[in-house]
């Protein structure tokens, strides 16, 4: 990854991957999907992490 890239994987794919939450790893916790409410709350978390990782 370069400086400026967030990996967003689920609990399931980090799990299978060995990844730990981290300020480049946000791990999501819906095994089946997304609900519309998750889905704006996810979206709000990743503009957080990619504002902080882009100063």
């Amino acid at each position: 990854m370069t400086d400026h890239q967030l990996l967003v994987v689920s609990r399931p794919v980090a799990a299978v991957l060995d990844l730990q939450a981290s300020a480049r790893v946000l791990i999501y916790p819906e095994a089946t999907g997304l609900t519309a409410a998750g889905m704006t709350q996810l979206a709000v978390q990743i503009d957080q992490r990619l504002t902080k990782i882009s100063r």
